[in-house]
């Protein structure tokens, strides 16, 4: 599946209730795709599938049956015998009981078997049951670890993790779960193998994204004023480096040149026009913004201004990235704007406690009309028409400074043409990826960036 959607539990439990086929043949051919992915990871011979009462527990049964059929030796744990249903008889028939073990306790070397988690899936069930905890810690003493749609202890919306295991392998029925691709669960959850069940998914929010990037093809004829300028409103007295870690990302985007509107002379890089101001205002910038700047960045390193720089931000019509210290004293603006908080910066603007990160990133998306990039170990953005999920588990990105080397690459993009949702793609993947090759420093980070921008523009 190249085109892999990621849904909310609601928007899967639709999709199941679409399906029109048999159920049981539906659940058997789910077994028998999730076995074809099995295979193809060259496991252990001997597998334990640990199965709950629910269809997640129907789709273990069938992957054993299948599994059985290739010659693997596979027993299964039954966590829930006394809830049952017609297909999980009818599956349960074309086994024998021995392959059944009455609880944990079974004379069994575990570590050469493969363990498969097919207890609760999408319906999970908090607080777990201690029968269930210990059948999951069985799991740490097995070679390989594979959970089926969702691994038992995370919650498939939120990401909240009850118990901590950590899993090899997802295999995820169709599409990807929401609340694996964020925070801890998504190092937890492992890699994420999506399994073409061909079932329908008639409605979802994103689109889990590769590493890959793609090309931008620039034009063989043009001038200085062809790709950029980018106008960067940023560095104050006492943040002037976080507007030259910026420029350079602008810089390394590909554009031609900057404006750098900052109150500090320490924030001049030698490739920018620089442009002292006094303030972070209205009344100050409105006269010095030149009509040549086709896109702006505004916060890395910005302190102490007030809102009504937004309503010329607004009037000026150009695509703008607010990022940093600009994400205070928001307005309402519009969807030439992406804001790009970590974490700690979207819970400022969303404080509520309770909501998950998706809920937060909706709410703020609705309340300041503006694109939305949230950073962290997953990269989650809800643009004009596209919104993608790019998981990346990279520590190399946390570095400080990295923040605004991204606003500056989204900022360059937006320069040369992109529209806001393929520059806020392109820029996340060329950092991830540049991020991937790199050493743990910023400068490295920076290097493999210039790079990889070799293979994205060409003529």
């Amino acid at each position: 599946m190249k085109h892999i959607p990621v849904v909310s539990v609601q928007q899967a439990l639709l999709a199941d209730n679409l399906i029109q086929d048999s159920l049981y043949d539906v659940i058997r051919f789910v077994g028998f795709q999730l076995a074809n992915e099995f295979c193809k990871l060259f496991l252990p011979n001997s597998v334990l599938i640990a199965v709950g009462p629910g269809n997640n527990g129907n789709d273990g049964l069938a992957l054993g049956i299948e599994l059985l059929r290739r010659g693997y030796n596979v027993f299964f744990i039954d966590l829930y015998p006394n809830e049952s249903n017609l297909i999980r008889s009818k599956l349960k028939s074309l086994l024998s009981s021995d392959k059944f073990l009455s609880g944990i306790n079974f004379n069994l070397s575990c570590f050469d078997f493969t363990f498969v988690d097919a207890i609760f899936g999408l319906k999970q069930r908090f607080p777990l049951d201690q029968k269930v905890i210990d059948v999951l810690r069985l799991a740490n003493s097995c070679k390989t670890k594979i959970a089926i749609d969702v691994p038992t202890g995370i919650n498939p919306d939120s990401g909240e993790v009850g118990e901590k295991i950590s899993w090899d392998y997802t295999f995820c029925i169709q599409a990807i779960k929401q609340g694996l691709c964020f925070g801890e669960a998504s190092v937890l959850s492992g890699q994420k193998m999506v399994v073409d069940c061909k079932i329908k998914i008639p409605e979802y929010e994103y689109i889990y994204e590769s590493l890959d990037l793609f090309r931008v093809e620039r034009n063989r004829a043009s001038h200085k004023y062809f790709y950029g300028p980018v106008g960067l409103i940023a560095g104050s007295k006492n943040m002037p480096g976080a507007s030259k870690i910026a420029a350079l990302g602008a810089l390394c985007s590909g554009v031609s040149f900057i404006h750098l509107f900052s109150q500090s002379e320490a924030a001049w890089v030698k490739e920018a026009i620089f442009i002292k101001i006094k303030e972070f205002s209205l009344s100050e910038l409105k006269n010095k913004i030149s009509h040549k700047i086709k896109s702006l960045v505004f916060g890395p390193g910005v302190e102490n201004f007030k809102s009504d720089i937004f309503i010329l931000l607004k009037s000026l019509g150009s695509p703008c990235v607010i990022d940093a210290g600009g994400l205070k004293n928001l307005i309402e603006l519009n969807e030439n704007f992406v804001l790009t908080p970590h974490v700690g910066e979207l819970n400022a603007l969303e404080p509520q406690s309770y909501k998950s990160i998706f809920e937060k990133l909706l709410d703020v998306r609705k309340k300041y009309k503006a694109c939305i990039l949230v950073k962290s170990n997953s990269y989650i953005y809800k643009g004009r028409e596209r919104n993608f999920i790019l998981e990346v588990n990279n520590s190399k990105l946390s570095f400080g400074g990295v923040g605004d080397f991204l606003s500056g690459l989204i900022g360059g993009f937006l320069a040369q043409g992109l529209n806001i949702d393929d520059a806020v793609l392109l820029a996340v993947k060329l950092l991830s990826k540049s991020g991937q090759q790199s050493a743990w420093n910023l400068d490295s980070l920076i290097d493999k960036c210039r790079e990889n921008i070799k293979y994205v523009l060409y003529q």
